[in-house]
């Protein structure tokens, strides 16, 4: 898998549109997101940043939603 992964250009153009509720939210920051973000940082490097910009996102429309919510929801 890691071999097919980097077989794709880091520029490759593309729209990734999916929607999710909050508690599953908390639950892929906390399995996917950075050890920096106080989560357990187990995915792919790319996908970690992809986690924390999302995160950083969701934070600048809906203040009340952060990191630290997230990790304190129960899933």
């Amino acid at each position: 898998k890691d071999v097919k992964r980097g077989l794709y250009m880091l520029s490759l153009p593309m729209t990734f549109t999916f929607k999710i509720n909050i508690t599953e939210l908390a639950h892929v920051y906390k399995e996917r997101g950075s050890k920096e973000g106080g989560a357990h940082g187990t995915a792919a490097p790319e996908l970690q940043l992809m986690m924390e910009d999302l995160v950083s996102q969701v934070e600048s429309w809906y203040p009340q939603i952060n990191r630290e919510l997230l990790l304190k929801i129960v899933n």
